[in-house]
């Protein structure tokens, strides 16, 4: 594909330097406005079920190509061309297909929830795709259409950065995901002290846990995703992700799990997937940012546990953790990481 790819325990801002601000000013101020494709194999939302590799490579594998992240499929259409328009990628029932400087993003499992958070991330002048339409096509599937972006895949080029270079990168990550969590989330309405609707901001409705649509939020486990909610409350959220354990978790455990949720995050614009094979870079610069269908109003840890969750071809990605996130979550971690070994895959 030649480097090109789709692009979707305390207060945080308290803890965020005045260089993190710089940051994000100079990272929003310098985005892109064109989009690149997402080859990633394809995960059907709820029970609907479809593969979403995430083990570790298995070097003997006969569908791993060399250069392509574990989990995407040697895909012989990835470069066909039908009515002249050329066919990036092809799977479960997914489409992503270049027309011209434009790309539709097509499938069963492709909702308006990923164009609304396309559309959040352009206000907030994040390096994300221009989405230029939401419609059905004529299978009845959602169909996105976006800008093109040229870049190159980071988890391709990683290998060949400096140490400088890979922390100029993880430098621009951390101020882009200073400016996502400083957007004021959207609230659920006048709180019941609330007599009319153009309260106060202090005195309107906790914000809710939801898609950038307002709808579902979806969990993208081991293999498959879950969808559920929306959720007005973080108690409600952590009783779907217990929802998810498997039948024959022991009583004991379900109950020691449950009693380490919190329920007092504060709720923050999340991406959901922060993969090297998610960010494209040019010229020594993140331009865009990849694969939006699991972004949404998430607590404040979901970003970090999710990205330590994640499989990564190159292991030193994560130890850059603690310089991409301002705020680490130790105690979530834990916390999901137990949760995480009892949730079916």
């Amino acid at each position: 594909m030649d480097g090109n790819r789709d692009i979707s325990s305390g207060s945080f801002a308290s803890t965020v330097s005045s260089e993190d601000a710089t940051l994000a000013s100079e990272t929003t101020a310098s985005s892109p406005r064109r989009m690149a494709q997402n080859t990633k194999t394809p995960r059907k939302a709820g029970p609907k079920r479809a593969f979403a590799l995430y083990d570790e490579p298995d070097d003997d594998n006969p569908f791993l190509d060399e250069g392509k992240a574990f989990g995407d499929p040697v895909d012989p259409d990835e470069t066909e061309e039908e009515d002249g328009v050329v066919v990036l990628h092809k799977l479960f029932g997914r489409k992503v297909a270049r027309h011209g400087s434009t790309v539709i993003k097509s499938g069963k499992s492709i909702t308006s929830s990923e164009a609304e958070a396309l559309r959040l991330a352009e206000r907030l002048r994040l390096p994300a795709p221009r989405v230029h339409a939401v419609e059905k096509n004529d299978h009845g599937d959602m169909a996105i259409t976006m800008d093109y972006v040229e870049g190159a895949v980071l988890e391709d080029v990683w290998p060949n950065m400096t140490e400088t270079q890979k922390r100029s990168i993880v430098r621009q990550l951390r101020g882009i995901l200073y400016a996502m969590r400083a957007a004021p989330p959207p609230p659920i309405g006048p709180s019941p002290r609330s007599t009319n609707a153009a309260s106060s901001p202090t005195r309107r409705g906790k914000p809710k846990i939801s898609s950038c649509g307002g709808g579902a939020v979806r969990d993208a486990h081991h293999y498959f995703d879950y969808d559920g909610g929306p959720f007005t409350t973080e108690g409600d959220f952590n009783t779907f992700l217990l929802s998810t354990l498997l039948d024959d978790t022991p009583p004991a455990i379900a109950r020691a799990l449950a009693s380490r949720l919190r329920t007092d995050h504060r709720v923050v614009f999340t991406h959901g997937d922060l993969t090297q094979s998610n960010i494209i870079v040019r010229e020594g610069r993140i331009v865009a940012l990849l694969d939006w269908e699991y972004a949404g109003w998430y607590p404040e840890y979901w970003e970090y546990v999710k990205f330590l969750n994640r499989f990564c071809r190159y292991k030193d990605w994560r130890e850059y953790a603690d310089d991409i996130f301002p705020v680490g979550y130790g105690d979530e971690l834990v916390d999901y990481v137990a949760l995480n070994h009892w949730q079916r895959p």
